[in-house]
């Protein structure tokens, strides 16, 4: 199991979908967790995925850009392989290695990831059952590499009110059946902002491990996934209310965790 879980909720995964330019990763890293002082561990963890697919020139760019930001705020990166081609390079760069829902079942992928010594972030693919989640796991575990994280962001149903349908049931089940630590999206599982916070409240009264939160100072200018991002001030408080659920459920949060003050966000 990955050191840095430990069983405590949450860690939070926080930032934006798209890499769009530095002054962004900035913004948004003065918003961010900021890690306690505990040595061999990294409780704020920023969340940039997909950036390698934004453009093909861009992938070694745009890996340099969030290694900059590292060393600049001693946050870890989380960031996706979209492929067994560019595993390497994420892999040089990245913290720990997101596996998509869209790849859940890209075994090639799967093996890959199973191979490298950093820790892989796997999420459900969006109308996979539990035990398939389980299974694609399990091919990670297989290759040697037992440091695996799971994600629950959402499936497909008839459901038209949100984006997906955001299965927090799966939550209790996964603890039920293995020792691999589960987090919940609900960003993209609702794609919309005012159902983020809610549902992160009912991630963690059911027990989910950490919460991963898509976050943008300007929303409405994000290259994707505006709708479902939140302001920064909106982060701040759904990390004060969800260390109070925590606290009632028996959790904490890891010691040495602040919230620093965000700047002013304009609205449009």
């Amino acid at each position: 199991m990955v050191p840095v879980l430990a069983r405590l909720f949450p860690p939070v995964f926080e930032g934006v979908f798209h890499l769009q330019q530095e002054i962004l990763i900035e913004a948004i890293s003065e918003t961010e967790t900021q890690p306690p002082h505990l040595p061999g561990q990294r409780e704020g963890i920023e969340e940039i995925v997909s950036h390698v697919a934004v453009a093909a020139d861009r992938k070694t760019v745009g890996c340099e850009d969030l290694a900059e930001a590292r060393a600049e705020t001693g946050l870890g990166i989380v960031t996706e392989a979209i492929d067994v081609e560019t595993f390497d390079l994420v892999e040089q760069h990245a913290d720990c290695v997101q596996i998509g829902a869209r790849n859940m079942q890209n075994f090639s992928l799967l093996r890959r990831a199973g191979r490298s010594r950093k820790p892989v972030l796997l999420k459900r693919g969006m109308s996979s059952t539990l035990e398939e989640f389980l299974m694609a796991a399990e091919y990670i575990l297989a290759e040697g590499n037992y440091n695996v994280i799971l994600c629950e962001r959402g499936v497909r149903t008839f459901a038209d009110h949100t984006r997906n349908t955001l299965d927090l049931s799966v939550v209790p089940a996964v603890q039920s059946l293995s020792h691999l630590p589960i987090i919940v999206d609900p960003s993209h599982g609702t794609g919309k902002r005012n159902m983020v916070l809610p549902l992160a409240r009912a991630a963690a009264a059911v027990g989910a491990d950490g919460l991963m939160i898509e976050v943008h100072h300007q929303p409405d200018k994000a290259l994707s996934d505006g709708a479902q991002s939140m302001y920064p001030d909106q982060f701040v408080e759904l990390m004060d209310e969800i260390a109070q659920i925590a606290g009632a459920v028996h959790r904490s949060l890891p010691r040495g965790i602040t919230v620093a003050e965000p700047a002013p966000a304009a609205r449009v």
